[in-house]
């Protein structure tokens, strides 16, 4: 069952360095082309690096869905656990009783 959860961790690891890494080629590529008047090359710029910060949003939005989806996941599965060895401690003793019910009527 707990397969599939080291791959979230690890989505909810990586996923802010991608976006980052994301961020700094977006930053990089802010600075081609500034030729022109200054006010318009400025203008394109703070637009360009304002732009450049919605991959560094994005990766921070999907690790922390992924991280608190991967703590849910895993808590359910530990309570899981605890609750099939409680179940597998108390189904022989119910065995028995089945195989072997009680006498409830004596006669004398």
């Amino acid at each position: 069952m707990a397969r599939g959860l080291d791959g979230l961790a690890t989505v909810a690891a990586t996923a802010p360095f991608l976006g980052l890494l994301a961020t700094v080629f977006g930053i990089i590529g802010s600075f081609r082309g500034g030729n022109g008047n200054r006010a318009t090359w400025m203008g394109a710029l703070a637009n360009y690096l304002s732009a450049s910060l919605a991959p560094m949003a994005l990766g921070l939005a999907i690790a922390t869905l992924a991280s608190a989806a991967h703590h849910h996941l895993r808590t359910r599965l530990a309570d899981l656990d605890i609750e099939m060895r409680h179940a597998a401690r108390i189904l022989p003793n119910y065995l028995v009783i089945i195989t072997n019910p009680p006498n409830t009527c004596q006669l004398p």
